[in-house]
């Protein structure tokens, strides 16, 4: 097993005010020794860089001097990645239920061929009045960019997302005959993970 469990991994881009409220939300898992933190500033112009220097020095920042897109960044970021599993996020999406990282470790334990996780996503302003779900995991078509979970030894059979991926793009499948290829699963869990907007 590697030094931390965890990975939580955020590429940015000029949404400093968003990325200030997630890393709020977030600060009980960042505080966790198991857990470390990597954001990719994508050429940001608004002081995102020096909020994270300044705020949080022990998060460790990646910067692309100028914007190179989501695919690149997030492949930087599972690049450097160590731990045993990576969360990516966006940088404004957050976790509402407890335990979460508990959840994701026991999911990965008992499913040794599932490769990547792809969290139940809550859209919406406020939080949502039930965060469990009774609904069964299942094996899902595609997922989205802003809450998944992989497994490290999965992604690094890929290695990276191609260029032309696109997160639960409807009308192409593309993505999700990538990931066949590398026959993994993609599931749900039974919690979930939500996106806000201030």
């Amino acid at each position: 097993m590697s030094e931390s469990t965890f990975s939580i991994l955020i590429t940015t881009r000029n949404r400093k005010r968003d990325l200030s409220f997630t890393l709020g939300k977030i600060q009980n898992l960042l505080n966790r020794k198991e857990v470390v933190c990597i954001i990719c500033d994508d050429g940001s112009t608004d002081g995102t860089s020096e909020f994270l220097k300044k705020e949080y020095p022990q998060i460790q920042l990646i910067q692309n001097p100028e914007s190179k897109g989501l695919i690149y960044s997030r492949n930087r970021l599972l690049g450097l990645t160590k731990s045993d599993f990576a969360i990516s996020l966006d940088d404004d999406a957050h976790f509402v239920t407890n335990n979460s990282l508990e959840s994701i470790r026991e999911y990965f334990e008992n499913h040794p061929n599932c490769g990547l996780i792809a969290l139940r996503i809550f859209w919406g302003l406020g939080e949502p009045k039930e965060t469990v779900s009774n609904e069964k995991s299942n094996q899902v078509q595609g997922f989205v960019g802003c809450g998944h979970v992989w497994r490290m030894k999965a992604w690094r059979d890929i290695p990276n997302y191609p260029a032309w991926f696109v997160f639960m793009e409807k009308k192409n499948l593309r993505p999700i005959n990538y990931l066949k290829r590398i026959g993994k699963f993609i599931i749900f869990l039974k919690y979930w993970f939500i996106t806000g907007w201030m």
